[in-house]
This record gives structure tokens, sequence and C-alpha cells, in this order.
């Protein structure tokens, strides 16, 4: 199985990468889970900061069940044992700004699978960050307010990753991703 952790700010477009360019890439269609998910009522997004705590809970529970869901079918495809083509997508889409938002996914993640890896969205280099951030603010769809991003990109910045977890850097401007040079069409 492949997992993919997405990283980045409200409007960033990790979300869209993560459910429509990765699995094109990858030739397996997407399980996502997000804790944003917990919130979406009838096609509506109701957001409850009390439940946040709760939202994020669901996510994990669904998370290790995607990987259950996705060994369990991996072993009646190949038998219970030999390497084989991976069977499935696994798409983490949350901010996940610091590593101890992170851990539990890439951890838990890697007792199923040596192909676990981050992919932060991050700006093209010659954008200054104020027009990051105003870009991700007017794009982000659940109404997250400039301040809330202003705190999310001060703490990935501040929250460095360690070196040892794989981590690519998925470049986004407008009209489309650079994921290792190589450009993505939206």
């Amino acid at each position: 199985m492949i997992v993919r952790i997405m990283r980045g700010l409200p409007g960033s477009g990790k979300s869209y990468f993560g459910e429509h360019v990765l699995p094109g890439i990858v030739g397996l269609e997407a399980t996502i889970v997000s804790a944003d998910h917990f919130f979406m009522k009838d096609g509506v997004y109701s957001f409850n900061p009390k439940q946040l705590a709760i939202a994020h809970k669901v996510c994990r529970q669904k998370f290790l069940q995607a990987l259950l869901d996705a060994r369990d079918a991996q072993d009646v495809v190949n038998g219970t044992t030999g390497e084989s083509e991976p069977e499935a997508l696994i798409v983490v889409d949350n901010t996940n700004t610091m590593p101890t938002e992170i851990a539990f996914y890439y951890d838990l993640a890697t007792l199923f699978t040596k192909d676990v890896e981050i992919l932060t969205i991050e700006p093209p280099s010659i954008m200054e960050r104020k027009d990051w951030l105003k870009q991700c603010f007017e794009k982000n769809q659940h109404g997250v307010p400039m301040k809330s991003i202003e705190a999310m990109a001060d703490r990935m910045k501040k929250h460095k990753l360690p070196w040892y977890w794989k981590e690519k850097m998925v470049i986004r401007e407008e009209g489309h991703f650079i994921l290792e040079g190589k450009e993505l069409l939206v």
C-alpha cells in the first residue's frame, strides 16, 4: 500500500492534490481520511471548534481502519506472503502543521508499509509570504480566518519535521503543481 500524508495551509491546494492529482500519479483510487469529513453534514461544512478533538479522533480511527482494510485486501489478492504491487492509496488530508500532528499517522503507517511520504504544499520560491497567505486565505473553502492561516504558517516554519521522515515538497503554482521537477496540471 501507499500512504501519503498531506501537509499545508488551508487553501494551499492539498485536498485537491490528494484527491485529484495524486491518484493519477500513482494509478490508484485514493481513500481519503480527514478531520474535515467529521464536520460535513448533508454536503455542508459546519465547523465547531469544540468538536475538533473528536474530529481528529474519528480521523485517526478511520485511518487505522483504512490500513487494516488495505492489508486484508492485499492478503486476499496475493495470499499471505510475498511482495507485490501496491493495491491501495491512503491519503491523510489534514493541515498537519506540526510533527506532533503527523506522528500518529506516520508511525502507524510504517507498521504496514515502507511507502510512506509527507507531501508538503509550498508556494513558488519567488512568491512573497504575504502573497501566499493571502492566496490561501482567498482559496480556502472552510472560511478559515487570515489570523489562523498566519498562525498555521508560523507553526509550519517553526516546527520542522524529523530529518528521517520522508518529505517531498509540492510547489503550488497557478494552474499546476510541481513535484520532483515534474509539472502536474490541475
